[in-house]
C-alpha cells in the first residue's frame, strides 16, 4: 500500500509562529495556493481515500486536495475527518509566540520521560496514543477495503506528522527512546503542504 502523507496549507497563525494546537484556524490566501500548488503534483496518483484531521486547516487543505472546492472537479475520492489526526493541544499556551514558551514546547515538552502535562499541554505520550491508534486501526481497514495496491492520503499537522513517521517506520505504541524509528523521527518536519511517501 502507498502512503501519502501532508501537513496543512499555512494559516496566518503559521506566519506568526504562534502555537496552533486545537485552535481551529482557516488556512490563508498562501496556504491556498501550497495546497493548489499540490494538487497539481498529485493529479495523476490515483488516490483511494483520504484521512484528514478534524481541524480547519487540515480539513481545508484536504477538500482543495480532493477537488471538493472545484465545480469543475469531480471529487477524487471519500475524505474521513478523524479527531485522533488533530495537532497536539497546547491548552493555555494555543496562540503564543514566546521565545521562553516555544522553546518549553520543542524541548522540554516532547520530553518522554518528563510526559509533562504543563500550562494544560497534552502530554507527549497521549498523543503517540492517538496517533497509534490511528494507524493501527484505520489503515488495515483501507488495506482490506481498497487492497493491497491501493494510496492512502492522510493531511494532518506538523507534530502529527512526527508522529506519524515514528509509527509508519515500527515505533511502539508506548515509545521506546532507543528504537530505531524514534531516533529517525527526531529531526523529521514537513513543511505546509509537503509530502513524503511510504510503502506500508
Amino acid at each position: 500500500m502507498r502512503l501519502l502523507v501532508t501537513r496543512h496549507g499555512q494559516t496566518d497563525w503559521n506566519l506568526e509562529r504562534r502555537l496552533q494546537g486545537w485552535a481551529d484556524n482557516p488556512i490563508n490566501e498562501t496556504g491556498r495556493n501550497q495546497a493548489l500548488a499540490l494538487r497539481d503534483k498529485i493529479k495523476d496518483i490515483k488516490i483511494d481515500i483520504c484521512y484528514s484531521s478534524s481541524l480547519r486547516r487540515a480539513a481545508e487543505t484536504a477538500q482543495i486536495l480532493l477537488g471538493y472546492t472545484d465545480e469543475t472537479m469531480q471529487p477524487i475520492c471519500p475524505i474521513v475527518y478523524d479527531k485522533r489526526l488533530r495537532e497536539r493541544g497546547f491548552g493555555s499556551i494555543d496562540s503564543l509566540n514566546d521565545p521562553k514558551i516555544q522553546d518549553f514546547v520543542f524541548h522540554e515538552s516532547w520530553n518522554l520521560d518528563l510526559n509533562t502535562g504543563k500550562y494544560g499541554i497534552e502530554p507527549i505520550r497521549e498523543l503517540y496514543k492517538r496517533i497509534y491508534d490511528f494507524y493501527h486501526t484505520e489503515i488495515p481497514k483501507a488495506k482490506e477495503r481498497y487492497g493491497d495496491d491501493a494510496t492512502v492520503l492522510i493531511v494532518t499537522h506538523g507534530g502529527a506528522c512526527r508522529v506519524l513517521n515514528y509509527v509508519i517506520l515500527g515505533g511502539a505504541e508506548v515509545p521506546d527512546k532507543n528504537s530505531e524509528a524514534l531516533k529517525a523521527t527526531q529531526n523529521f518536519v514537513l513543511h505546509n503542504c509537503d509530502i513524503v511517501e511510504y510503502t506500508v
